[in-house]
């Protein structure tokens, strides 16, 4: 229900084999979503094919998730999984622990916590979270979607370097927050084309110009 990552130790003397312990427990669970990979001895190449294998036997619709490519990409598509509602069980995780594919656990780790919350305009705003900390990295809104993500400047090694353009909802500020002079404020939202650059308006553009259709 957590939507986090945890590992399972089993010891013991058993009547069946791992595998078939770990595909018995989850099938009495009563999981609806599930994703079951045996992790083979193997490089990247094996490994991803196992899981493009995996996701085909449990008829994971690729509209949904997309079949990864690279070991960065199948750490975004368990995020993604998990974030869905999915259980997923790399069997014989300890592989991962070879050099061809050590970089994986990090990569794993690094995926973030996605928080759906809502918004003044009603369309919402999904804000990632570090998995480990809770601060929030980035912002994808209602209007752009997923193709333009809002860094949190505060997350970057020089934060001072990179002073707001524009203030916004300052109708809600408190009275001991004081606004430099010079900069534009406003009290809720703003237009983009009032303000932005004609470059950044030609980038945001482009963007959008690829996101899939709703």
């Amino acid at each position: 229900r957590r939507k986090r990552w945890f590992f399972v130790k089993l010891t013991g003397r058993r009547r069946i084999g791992k595998t078939t312990l770990i595909q018995q427990a989850l099938q009495s669970s009563g999981i609806g979503r599930l994703l079951y990979v045996q992790v083979p001895d193997s490089g990247p190449a094996g490994v991803l094919s196992a899981v493009i294998d995996a996701m085909e036997t449990f008829h994971i619709d690729p509209g949904e998730v997309a079949r990864p490519t690279t070991l960065s990409e199948l750490a975004k598509c368990i995020g993604t999984l998990a974030r869905a509602g999915f259980v997923v069980a790399l069997d014989e995780f300890q592989y991962f622990n070879r050099d061809v594919l050590s970089d994986f656990p990090s990569l794993l780790q690094g995926e973030v916590e996605v928080v759906d919350t809502p918004s003044q305009s009603g369309r919402g705003q999904r804000i990632a979270r570090c998995s480990r900390c809770r601060v929030a990295l980035w912002s994808n809104y209602g209007g752009a979607g997923e193709a333009i993500r809002f860094v949190r400047v505060g997350t970057v090694d020089q934060a001072d370097k990179l002073p707001p353009d524009i203030h916004i909802y300052t109708e809600s500020k408190q009275p001991w927050v004081v606004l430099p002079e010079g900069v534009p404020a406003v009290p809720v939202y703003y237009r983009a084309t009032d303000y932005w650059p004609a470059a950044s308006l030609a980038r945001r553009a482009a963007l959008t110009a690829k996101r899939p259709a709703a």
